[in-house]
């Protein structure tokens, strides 16, 4: 059943365009769904060291890795809230759209 993953490209769609899908950890199966984006700088470049918190039947956390990308590991269905930690952005930097943090997925 969580077998889907949940793409966020667009719930982090915060600086510039959603970049390609993740390349993470997390390998969906019958009993695991991901939860993955990408954060970039509004020009353009990852966003390295981004911390996201995802809560909700289950509570974990992620961080973005020199390609800007981060997923989470979720094996209880339900949903999720998806926040990124605004103090974690690069210098300089804010989220396109505040009022979208956190997402619920």
């Amino acid at each position: 059943m969580l077998g889907a993953i949940l793409a966020l490209g667009t719930l982090l769609a915060l600086l510039a365009p959603p970049a390609s899908a993740a390349t993470a950890t997390c390998s969906p199966s019958p009993e695991t769904a991901c939860l993955s984006g990408t954060i970039r700088t509004a020009a353009g470049e990852p966003a390295v060291g981004v911390e996201i918190s995802v809560t909700g039947p289950e509570e974990t956390t992620a961080v973005t890795g020199a390609d800007g990308r981060w997923a989470a590991e979720v094996t209880t269905g339900g949903e999720y809230a998806v926040a990124v930690d605004e103090a974690t952005l690069p210098a300089g930097e804010t989220l396109r759209n505040p009022a979208d943090n956190p997402r619920t997925v």
